[in-house]
């Protein structure tokens, strides 16, 4: 079951980058191929980033009064695991966007 999930938030993250090369390819095709490929890949691995960011200065900052149990470092947790998800979509992300954008 875990890895049908892991498969599904690959495809995800490879599907989503193809789609918007698809896009951005037909909407702007004037722009040069990095540009391209940037705009493509990076929307959805930022986003998730971000996230794990705030999840992760909240982690870091909440009053230890206030976490019940190990709630602060299971926030710790899923924060620094999103920002390494983040990263692995990105990579993911900007090869899958550089094999939707042909060579000119």
């Amino acid at each position: 079951m875990q890895l049908l999930a892991l498969i599904a938030v690959a495809l995800f993250f490879a599907g989503v980058p193809y789609a918007l090369c698809l896009m951005v390819r037909h909407l702007r095709p004037a722009w040069p191929r990095r540009r391209k490929i940037m705009v493509a890949a990076l929307p959805l691995p930022v986003g998730v980033m971000v996230m794990s960011a705030a999840i992760l200065i909240d982690g870091y900052t909440r009053p230890i009064q206030s976490c019940s149990g190990d709630s602060c470092g299971f926030a710790i947790l899923f924060g620094v695991g999103g920002l390494i998800l983040g990263a692995m979509g990105m990579v993911l992300g900007l090869a899958i966007a550089a094999v939707g954008v042909p060579k000119e």
